[in-house]
């Protein structure tokens, strides 16, 4: 099987039966099972040894720590600077409480401004190449943008990228921009 149908098979098996792991007593959020059933899968599936899973815009925390709770053995590093949906300044908190209540010594939280994060992202990695990037974080033209140009060199050869909010319709036009610059990446859905 391909990796492209590798990659199909985890979006498919997602919508039809949800998600891997679930934790509602402690994980709560506005994504959707399908959503993070497909990160779950695709981290079974995509991540070696050689490679781990960045986001960018944890929020609370629900994609980055359910992920993380359905495949134990990778790295997984969520970038927030909390700036954003969090008037009174828990969600980072929140973040830490939850990765601690769920016994998650995977996971990397980079409690910065997402491009000071990605300039520097080699210093977290290390030798590792991202093989999963889920980027929920701002959502204007430019900040996509900056997302998806500044986590290129760090990605692996069969990366897979997910981007929340695609219709937003400055969302849709970096990606499409990005992708007529950059023929070597494919637009699966």
């Amino acid at each position: 099987m391909s990796f492209i149908d590798q990659v199909v098979q985890c979006i498919q098996e997602a919508e039809q039966k949800g998600t891997l792991v679930e934790r509602e007593d402690v994980l709560t959020g506005y994504s959707g099972k399908k959503l993070y059933g497909t990160l779950q899968r695709l981290a079974k599936t995509v991540l070696t040894e050689d490679t781990c899973y960045v986001e960018v815009g944890v929020y609370q925390g629900l994609t980055l720590l359910s992920t993380a709770l359905s495949n134990e053995k990778g790295l997984f590093i969520g970038i927030d600077n909390f700036a954003f949906f969090d008037p009174q300044g828990k969600n980072k908190g929140l973040v830490e409480e939850r990765t601690a209540k769920l016994g998650l010594k995977n996971t990397s939280l980079i409690n910065a401004d997402y491009e000071d994060a990605l300039e520097q992202l080699e210093q977290y990695l290390g030798a590792k190449k991202v093989g999963i990037y889920f980027i929920d974080g701002p959502h204007d033209y430019r900040s996509q943008m900056m997302c998806l140009l500044l986590m290129k060199p760090y990605l692996a050869e069969d990366a897979v990228i997910l981007i929340d909010d695609s219709n937003y319709r400055h969302v849709r036009q970096a990606n499409r921009d990005f992708l007529l610059t950059n023929p070597e990446f494919k637009l699966l859905f």
